[in-house]
């Protein structure tokens, strides 16, 4: 279970993600903050759960960041040759590669 489910807002906007919240709705449409108006009925705009899908972390940190130096900072050995990540974040559903994500994206903005 996700301890933070906040994170998964704070990881898309530190990757430039949008992150769909409901702003306004009435009886007829709702309004997202991405700005699409959503007709009443039809599915709102959805939000990934970074906690459970690991891979969707990985995804968009090979997109938008140094995905090297992430991952140097998540290898199992500092030996280069090896470069694997620990099971503990590719099969964790709690949020831990994601966690490990921000506070490195965060280390970034520090420097």
């Amino acid at each position: 279970m996700d301890k933070n489910p906040e994170n998964n807002r704070i990881f898309a906007e530190l990757v430039g993600l949008c992150w769909h919240e409901t702003i306004y709705a009435d009886d007829y449409y709702s309004h997202c903050s991405c700005g699409e108006v959503i007709p009443f009925g039809k599915s709102k705009c959805q939000n990934p759960n970074y906690a459970t899908d690991p891979r969707l972390v990985l995804r968009e940190m090979k997109y938008k960041t140094n995905f090297q130096e992430f991952l140097d900072a998540l290898m199992v050995n500092a030996e280069p040759n090896f470069g694997m990540i620990k099971v503990d974040y590719i099969l964790d559903l709690t949020g831990k590669l994601r966690d490990a994500a921000i506070k490195f994206m965060e280390g970034l903005k520090n420097k």
